[in-house]
């Protein structure tokens, strides 16, 4: 998992997608030295993630799992974009930063695209410590 980060975002716009087998090390580099320290360094961008899925651990069936209609979909690649209050902003960000056609050149594929809107965080008080 790569982080940067300069506090927490209010939006979050995220990209989940998958990579062709022998091309991991590829597309890793080029997020994690790259693109993401690059993005994070914009303005209005709060931090960016870069997380890969243990797909092994993913697929572990356990008892909660077993009573699912359809076994969850686990991306094996994500990335996460957070900034501050204009959407538009940030996905215009994350578009240029992020492109499909980058990513794919790369081994990126079925790459999917979402927008999300922190409503609430709640943080510990002095009677939840402890």
């Amino acid at each position: 998992m790569l982080f940067r980060s300069s506090g927490q975002g209010g939006l979050l716009v995220t990209l989940r997608f998958d990579v062709a087998a022998g091309r991991e090390e590829e597309q890793r580099r080029l997020l994690a030295h790259r693109v993401l320290p690059e993005l994070a360094e914009r303005p209005g961008i709060a931090a960016a993630h870069l997380l890969i899925a243990d797909t092994a651990a993913s697929s572990v069936v356990t008892a909660e799992k077993k009573d699912r209609p359809q076994p969850a979909k686990v991306p094996a690649w994500i990335v996460l974009a957070e900034g501050g209050a204009d959407p538009e902003s940030l996905r215009a960000a994350a578009a240029d930063a992020l492109a499909d056609g980058m990513l794919a050149a790369a081994g990126a594929v079925n790459i999917e695209r979402g927008l999300y809107q922190l409503q609430y965080s709640r943080t510990k008080t002095p009677s939840t410590v402890g």
